[in-house]
């Protein structure tokens, strides 16, 4: 498809912009908790599951998942400031994102489980 300018003045009817869009808009139920917005989401490692409230978090590179541990050390070479592990799976408003990365959090914060970064919401 080519760009078609509709008339003098008006706005023209371009191309979609190229890379990962969403199928359709969503709306998401926010909520405030220990001060933070937070939305309902589902997430998975591949063995186990959790449901619950995340903070939307725009500053961090993933998602934290309150309480959890990692199965393993993350690698030293790897870069300090993004989340060392993956989830399989993360469900957000009837949509599913896969191979997230992820990190764990030592101190949740009271009601949240976990914070939803940057993969998602870019």
């Amino acid at each position: 498809m080519s760009s078609t300018a509709l008339a003098p003045g008006r706005p023209a009817v371009a191309d979609p912009p190229r890379g990962r869009l969403l199928p359709r808009p969503i709306r998401l139920p926010l909520k405030t908790i220990s001060g933070a917005l937070a939305v309902p989401a589902a997430i998975s490692d591949g063995a186990a599951s959790r449901t619950g409230w995340f903070a939307v978090a725009t500053g961090q590179p993933g998602v934290t998942v309150a309480g959890a541990k990692l199965t393993r050390e993350p690698s030293k070479e790897g870069d300090p400031d993004w989340p060392p592990a993956r989830l399989r799976a993360v469900s957000l408003g009837g949509l599913l994102f896969e191979q997230v990365p992820a990190g764990v959090s030592d101190q949740p914060s009271p009601g949240l489980a976990g914070s939803i970064g940057e993969a998602i919401w870019s």
